[in-house]
């Protein structure tokens, strides 16, 4: 049986020669190295994540919001419209919190004591 040599510990890089900015990316060498910057797209906050049950809300436009249990069952659901949350009707525990908005969505983790 013939052993494979092991790698090297590193690979030599091309040296760069060229430094220049072009259509506001860097270009090293001809090549784009670093693309546009994009922005990430505006999500949503419920605060506090532990509390007795009210919670608010903050985010971008109209949203749907459904909270499920452990079990994955639906327990409440409304809209973003009042930016408040009243789960105080249901029993202690860890419930998860989704929003969908414009064909986005998100998902939060809360605790009602």
């Amino acid at each position: 049986m013939t052993r494979l040599a092991a790698p090297p510990p590193f690979l030599p890089l091309p040296q760069l020669h060229e430094y220049r900015l072009r259509d506001k990316n860097l270009t090293l060498g001809g090549s784009t190295a670093v693309p546009p910057v994009t922005t990430l797209p505006p999500k949503w906050q419920i605060t506090p994540t532990v509390s007795s049950g009210l919670y608010t809300f903050n985010g971008p436009g109209q949203a749907l919001l459904m909270v499920y249990d452990v079990w994955g069952r639906t327990v409440w659901q409304g809209t973003a419209s009042s930016q408040r949350m009243d789960l105080s009707a249901l029993p202690a525990g860890l419930y998860l919190v989704h929003v969908r908005w414009e064909e986005k969505q998100q998902t939060f983790r809360v605790v009602k004591q």
